[in-house]
């Protein structure tokens, strides 16, 4: 039984709990050498997403915190949360997102 389903240009990727945990370490120790640690925030910016959703449990396995998103928001909306929360780290899922 996989851990993680989700649809790439409509095929549907699987990811076993092995996969899942290896990335989420993989982002966490990523984000400890960047300096995140516990009480900082993370934000994610897009649609639903298997890797957005293993950087939210990263920042928490830091002790951080997962401050998400909506991704149709407009730039002043993403300026007020973010700053309100005072968001460190954002990962974005493309181009378009970070644009923002």
């Amino acid at each position: 039984m996989p851990g993680m389903r989700e649809k790439e240009r409509g095929i549907w990727e699987s990811y076993t709990w092995r996969e899942c945990q290896a990335h989420v370490r993989d982002l966490a120790l990523g984000l400890a050498a960047l300096g995140f640690k516990r009480g900082d925030k993370l934000s994610v910016l897009g649609d639903n997403r298997a890797r957005l959703y293993w950087a939210q449990v990263s920042a928490q396995a830091l002790g951080g915190m997962a401050v998400p998103l909506y991704q149709d928001s407009i730039a002043s909306d993403l300026v007020h949360v973010l700053s309100h929360a005072e968001v460190s780290v954002i990962v974005a899922e493309d181009q378009e997102q970070v644009d923002k």
